[in-house]
């Protein structure tokens, strides 16, 4: 859906207060990155809703479809956009008939109550059973009579490997809370990642408060068993006021015979237990235009053996690694995380230059015109596009992706080689981190419940 579809559909959601922009493939980016586009990414499936549940939330608030009916049928399109509680603007009336190819419903939905809540899901036929089962709905719509919490449910995929979209929206005085949340079937449990977005509008800024959570489940020889939770250590103001204020954390829990890591003297320990902590903190800077640039300043990362504590590694991107530091910060901002194109092809896009890679060398600012020894035996590959985490294919000479290489490069390479301490991850950082993950793990325990009406 265009940007001009989804502001008209914000209004009569409610959401004109979160941003809105094209989805981004969340998982694909790192700290605060990944922390930021959290934001896009909520609302803009909140746009969505409003055009895929267009039938559903009609039927929701329709005093004609009572509760217990029985299958009931829905009225043609033009009734239901009539009379649509959510939609009395005639230009979002039209932007809905210009895109009504885009969502289909059935013409069939049932409407029941249990546990404090009105729910409306779609059926085949006017025959079909109203009994509340998730595992047999494709499609729901529901809202706690008390609280005004209102969820959408999707059910995607066949018998052998269900998918589950489930994403609420809360309203709360000054307070709107919208989670998103991916479940799918893995060895017999529902596993999968729960995103969620609480604005504060109760100050003159805005403020957003950011959490993921993810169980991916337990290992099975090549997965291994994950767990993690990313959260910021104070909210992100609407307009930047607290960049430089806010750390952006992750802690992971992992295991497996897949997994390993290096101990204190670079050997490798295969099939074990770590705990894995990060930590970001961003800074601004200027360009050569004068304007902000917002990166990452220093990534700080700890990887600790869960059976001995003091059997650890820990590594950073930061300005005593220039190269790593920028390759970070720049895969990041563009999604090229898959890809990861190294220092000194981002130097390259920079320039206007061929964008080369020789695979199986990674090669730092300082070192980017390689001699004969160097690419020995090594095959050289020109880049034209790379791909984004969403599919996305953008053109290494594309103005924006250009400009951004130039902005970075210009930053990395004029900051002095110092870091900002308050990233780095000692001993009692790492246990808070460690006491804030399991305690988060407790409140988040029924996040993949399919009872999503409650």
């Amino acid at each position: 859906m265009n940007s001009i579809n989804k502001l008209a559909l914000a209004v009569s959601l409610g959401l004109t207060t979160f941003a809105s922009a094209a989805t981004t493939n969340i998982n694909s980016l790192q700290g605060y990155y990944k922390t930021r586009a959290t934001i896009d990414y909520v609302s803009d499936k909140m746009m969505q809703n409003k055009v895929d549940f267009f039938a559903l939330d009609y039927a929701l608030h329709a005093k004609g479809i009572a509760i217990g009916g029985g299958a009931l049928q829905l009225d043609n399109f033009e009734t239901m956009l009539a009379t649509h509680p959510h939609v009395s603007d005639t230009s979002q009336k039209d932007v809905l008939r210009q895109i009504k190819g885009q969502f289909g419903y059935k013409p069939y939905v049932c409407k029941v109550a249990d546990s404090g809540a009105v729910i409306v899901f779609e059926v085949d036929d006017a025959g079909a059973s109203c009994k509340l089962d998730p595992k047999t709905i494709s499609k729901a719509m529901a809202k706690n009579t008390r609280t005004g919490k209102v969820t959408f449910f999707t059910q995607l995929g066949n018998e052998s490997e269900q998918q589950y979209l489930i994403d609420t929206y809360l309203v709360n005085g000054k307070r709107e809370t919208i989670s998103s949340s991916f479940l799918h079937s893995f060895k017999g449990q529902l596993i999968g990642d729960v995103t969620k977005v609480t604005r504060d509008n109760s100050t003159g800024v805005a403020r957003y408060n950011i959490e993921q959570y993810a169980d991916y489940g337990p290992e099975d020889g090549q997965k291994i068993a994950f767990k993690s939770y990313q959260w910021t250590s104070e909210p992100l103001n609407q307009d930047n006021s607290n960049l430089e204020n806010v750390a952006v954390n992750t802690f992971m829990v992992m295991s497996g015979k897949a997994n390993q890591m290096y101990d204190n003297n670079n050997n490798t320990l295969k099939d074990v237990a770590t705990y894995w902590a990060t930590r970001d903190v961003i800074g601004v800077h200027k360009n050569s235009r004068n304007e902000d640039v917002i990166i990452v300043d220093d990534v700080q990362r700890r990887l600790v053996l869960q059976s001995d504590s003091s059997v650890k590694n820990a590594d950073a991107y930061n300005s005593e690694s220039k190269s790593n530091w920028l390759d970070y910060n720049f895969n990041n901002i563009h999604d090229l995380t898959g890809e990861s194109p190294d220092a000194c092809m981002i130097k390259e896009i920079s320039e206007g230059k061929p964008v080369v890679r020789y695979k199986g060398w990674y090669r730092s600012l300082g070192s980017c015109q390689p001699t004969a020894a160097d690419i020995k035996g090594k095959e050289k590959v020109i880049f034209t596009t790379f791909t984004t985490g969403q599919g996305k294919q953008i053109n290494v000479k594309d103005s924006a992706l250009v400009r951004s290489a130039k902005d970075i490069i210009d930053v990395v390479e004029s900051v002095s080689n110092s870091v900002k301490p308050a990233a780095k991850i000692d001993d009692k950082v790492f246990a808070e981190m460690k006491a804030k993950y399991e305690m988060k793990e407790k409140e988040f325990t029924g996040f993949s419940s399919l009872q999503f009406w409650k």
